[in-house]
């Protein structure tokens, strides 16, 4: 099966861990996404990769809000409005089409989840690697994570 996401290496924001972990998100979606098309899925294998889906992404946003904090990043509310916003989605989204003890996901969900990852990355998460490259520069090279 191909991949549900097909990562692109311009995609890549040159913050090492920010790269890993959006790999990682697109990794989750991947998983879930083939779990969800596959003959024979089943119920738990859903919901263990929805909640492991929202678990990193929680982490991932905790992370780029500590970064954003750390160097005054100037659009720090939005962006933590926007990560608020789309984990409550994910989870009532998660909650409504899981608690049916259903075998797939809608193909709508699973692509707006798609849509949503990488405009976060090469839209939202540009800006704060921009951002971090030029604070970093500023302050002689320190803090570059």
């Amino acid at each position: 099966m191909a991949s549900f996401v097909d990562w692109h290496d311009d995609w890549a924001l040159g913050v090492p861990a920010l790269d890993a972990q959006h790999r990682e998100l697109a990794d989750c979606l991947n998983r879930l996404a083939e779990a969800s098309a596959g003959e024979g899925s089943d119920p738990a294998t859903l919901k263990s990769l929805a909640t492991e889906l929202c678990t990193r992404a929680r982490r991932h946003f905790r992370y780029e809000e500590d970064l954003m904090r750390a160097s005054g990043y100037p659009g720090l509310v939005e962006h933590a409005r926007e990560h608020a916003m789309l984990l409550a989605e994910l989870k009532s989204s998660f909650d409504r089409h899981l608690d049916a003890q259903t075998s797939r996901l809608p193909p709508d969900l699973l692509a707006a989840l798609r849509t949503w990852l990488v405009v976060h990355i090469v839209h939202d998460d540009r800006d704060l690697a921009e951002h971090l490259r030029h604070t970093t520069a500023a302050n002689g090279g320190a803090g570059r994570g």
